[in-house]
């Protein structure tokens, strides 16, 4: 199978092989929930509650994410005409006439679930009325501008409804992004409306609304107008805003301890801090004191081990947010960057059952001074806790980006939840031009067609117009810590974390974020992820699928550790002790699927011929014909323009 590095993902892997291997790796898979009834007062405790992340959905109130968004409909199917389509806005459901007023439908749900984030742009300065219908009733509970609901909504706060910079001038006619991250549960469904004929005068909204889709049978609390306003839930308003307001002082659980260590590290040089016990780390703070700071938070990365597997590696900006190009101030839920003192911080919760190593590695030429600081606290691992992961996407360069191309943040098996990533575009031509009409691609679970298409870069990110508004910004989920790339030469860092919008997945996750400027230019991406996975999840984007003894490269010890378990029965063992013995698509068998996995990985790493070069003895003929059938499918080429 190809998945082998990011590259290879973009460059040689068709849609339908990535299909091929996810129905090898599914299996039966039922949630359950735990009876306790969804309310706008639970969700809002879940917003601040940095632990429950850590643990994966099934072990609470399952629940899937999608999304609903005014993509082009033109786009169908990677490989089609259309699937770069950019007329990403006022695409709705349907018509309909509700009291004599034609409204045009862009959101209608059955059954339990919760709108969980919304934003819109476009045309939210405009006499135009969204409304809101629940459960069925045909009489909204809200009505209003997309401003009024959703960017300034007073109800909720500044830290749940805000507009992405408040510079109404810089762009005149042409609204900041509005964001309304308050969650919105219904029981049994709901409808958003827009009064705004499609082509006409002024017309134009932009929108994405996530929303999450509970179980069968879940009890849910739905909302109302009055609900922000009865005391119990405008008390936890207040406090949710309050709290997002400072993300360090949130409480961080029980039994808390501090790991600090320092030093100054020259080339290749590495800080260590080993950790024991079962536990998870609560707060990871690193300072950098360096001549060139711009380098150092480039040259200077962060690698983590849990339970003897390395699942973070990636250099410090982008970890923390600011991007490489430069410190900037950065200030959301899980990451602080202060550019004054060189303080980055993280509060993304790690747990691990055994062992952890946070390891500080200077890659670069100068000396850097390193401080540590870890904080652990108290965990009981279950079979639903998670590891976290990190993964990097080094800058890459695509020229004349108005062809269109799918750019893939990573591709993940295994069972996890998707929770953030930070991007950083830089002109490289010298072009003036908007980089990010491109869209956002989310697949869960094998899906043929993205659960979560999106309508532009920069919505996805939470602000709006192409970047004709530079400025920067910090908020709770989204961030621009450095904008010089918007429509100018330079760079530009977005970054989005995710609380109610975090994408559970069973089997698989693969997020790709087109590429396209309309008008063209040079570019050049990079990108960081963070995501949990159960032991035994991967990104097969970025990790070396065979190499069983995790030291980051493919050998002959790997094939002998590999055709060693071959044909075993490893169903009984943990998806991590399976994987090890060289289940590589993690479906309880040693086969030939893996097999072929193994080879294609091997000569990807080695070169071609490398396998055979072994000189160690292949499966015999009736599986070699299997697998030359499997390479058939394995190998068409990804339709990627």
């Amino acid at each position: 199978m190809a998945f082998i590095n990011c590259k290879t993902i973009t460059d040689t892997l068709s849609r339908f092989a990535w299909l091929v291997l996810v129905i090898i790796v599914a299996a039966a898979h039922t949630s359950t929930t735990n009876g306790q009834a969804v309310t706008i007062d639970s969700l809002l405790d879940d917003i601040l509650d940095r632990d429950a992340i850590a643990v994966h959905p099934n072990a609470d109130k399952s629940f899937t994410l999608k999304q609903r968004s005014s993509y082009d409909r033109g786009s169908v199917a990677p490989g089609q005409s259309g699937w770069f389509a950019n007329s990403d806005w006022s695409n709705y459901i349907r018509s309909e006439v509700n009291q004599g007023r034609t409204e045009w439908v862009l959101f209608d749900e059955t059954g339990p679930g919760a709108v969980t984030r919304i934003w819109a742009g476009g045309v939210p300065q405009q006499p135009a009325t969204l409304r809101f219908y629940m459960d069925g009733s045909s009489t909204p509970f809200w009505s209003g501008t997309a401003e009024d609901l959703i960017g300034k909504n007073s109800q909720f706060g500044d830290y749940l409804s805000w507009r992405s910079v408040d510079a109404d001038l810089t762009a005149a006619g042409r609204s900041p992004g509005q964001n309304l991250y308050a969650p919105i549960p219904y029981s049994n469904g709901l409808k958003i409306t827009f009064d705004h004929t499609p082509g006409g005068t002024g017309d134009g909204l932009w929108y994405g609304i996530n929303y999450r889709t509970y179980e069968p049978g879940t009890t849910v609390t739905s909302f109302t107008a009055s609900t922000p306003t009865v005391p119990a839930t405008a008390a936890k308003l207040a406090a949710v805003n309050a709290q997002l307001m400072s993300p360090d002082t949130a409480p961080r659980g029980t039994g808390n301890q501090q790991h600090n260590t320092s030093g100054t590290l020259g080339n290749g040089q590495i800080l260590s801090q080993t950790l024991s016990g079962t536990s998870a780390v609560k707060r990871l703070k690193l300072n950098l004191q360096a001549t060139d700071m711009a380098a150092a938070i480039k040259d200077t990365e962060l690698h983590i081990s849990f339970d003897g597997k390395t699942t973070v590696r990636v250099p410090a900006g982008s970890f923390f947010g600011s991007g490489t190009n430069q410190m900037n101030e950065v200030e959301d839920w899980y990451r602080t960057v202060d550019p004054n003192t060189g303080d980055m911080t993280s509060y993304w919760t790690m747990p691990f059952q055994n062992a952890a190593e946070v390891r500080v590695v200077n890659n670069g030429s100068q000396n850097v001074t390193v401080g540590l600081e870890v904080e652990t606290g108290d965990w009981t691992w279950t079979d639903d806790s998670m590891y976290f992961h990190s993964n990097y996407r080094p800058g890459e360069e695509f020229e004349n980006i108005n062809e269109g191309r799918d750019y893939n943040y990573v591709s993940i098996l295994g069972e996890g939840v998707y929770v953030g990533d930070t991007l950083q575009v830089h002109t490289t031509d010298g072009s003036a031009k908007w980089w990010g009409e491109g869209d956002e691609k989310i697949y869960v679970d094998g899906e043929e067609f993205p659960s979560q298409f999106g309508s532009g870069t920069e919505d996805y990110y939470g602000y709006a117009w192409g970047g004709r508004h530079p400025e920067t910004f910090n908020h709770a989920f989204v961030t621009q810590p450095e904008a010089g790339a918007n429509r100018a030469t330079g760079t530009t860092v977005n970054g989005r974390v995710r609380a109610l919008d975090t994408i559970p997945f069973n089997e698989s996750l693969h997020l790709d974020m087109e590429i396209l400027n309309i008008t063209g230019g040079d570019y050049e991406f990079s990108a960081a992820t963070m995501w949990y996975g159960k032991p035994g999840a991967f990104a097969v984007s970025h990790e070396t699928i065979g190499d069983l003894d995790f030291n980051g490269t493919l050998n002959a010890q790997d094939w002998n550790l590999f055709r060693a378990g071959l044909d075993s029965d490893v169903s009984g063992l943990s998806e991590a002790e399976a994987y090890g013995q060289g289940d590589l698509d993690i479906d309880g068998d040693v086969d030939i699927y893996d097999f072929d996995l193994f080879k294609l990985a091997y000569e990807e790493a080695n070169g071609s011929g490398s396998f055979a070069a072994l000189h160690l003895p292949e499966p015999g003929t009736l599986m070699m014909a299997a697998v030359a059938c499997l390479s058939v499918l394995v190998n068409v080429r990804f339709q990627n323009d």
